[in-house]
């Protein structure tokens, strides 16, 4: 086990040679600003324009209210789906959407629960889909209580 005067030793000849090294103290320097400026300015995680198909079997005052706010929402472009085009695995396949909103006939009248289905061959994606989701449910509708989540 090497004693601690050999390990300053060491730190002590490599701070020198950092220094004196201009190649690599602009290493040193430069690249972690750089990666600052990408991670903190450059990337951004959010999603938008997500393809979200709505199938609307209650028609009502409320389900056009709901179908409104996601179509005024910058994370969606929506679009309905027909009688015939209602295979949400086809969607997903084929990439023409990446989460299907199904709003059931009791809804606005009866407590009935909407179910989203969402395309987890991305998980962070499905995540942040289900995210906006959520907040956008809650906050056109004012739920007091928290939506329940189910796989």
């Amino acid at each position: 086990m090497p004693s601690s005067e050999r390990i300053i030793a060491i730190a002590t000849k490599e701070l020198h040679h950092i220094m004196h090294d201009s190649r690599t103290l602009i290493i040193l320097i430069l690249m972690p600003l750089v990666q600052l400026i990408i991670f903190g300015y450059a990337m951004n995680m959010e999603i938008r324009h997500v393809p979200l198909a709505i199938i609307d079997y209650a028609r009502n005052s409320e389900s056009k209210s709901l179908r409104e706010s996601f179509s005024h929402s910058e994370y969606f472009s929506v679009f309905s789906l027909e009688e015939k085009q209602r295979n949400p695995e086809q969607l997903f396949f084929n990439r023409k959407a990446q989460a299907i909103l199904i709003i059931p006939q009791g809804f606005g009248v009866d407590e009935e629960d909407l179910q989203l289905l969402i395309d987890a061959s991305e998980p962070n994606n499905a995540q942040l889909i289900q995210s906006y989701v959520t907040g956008i449910i809650n906050s056109n509708f004012a739920v007091a209580t928290p939506l329940e989540i189910k796989p």
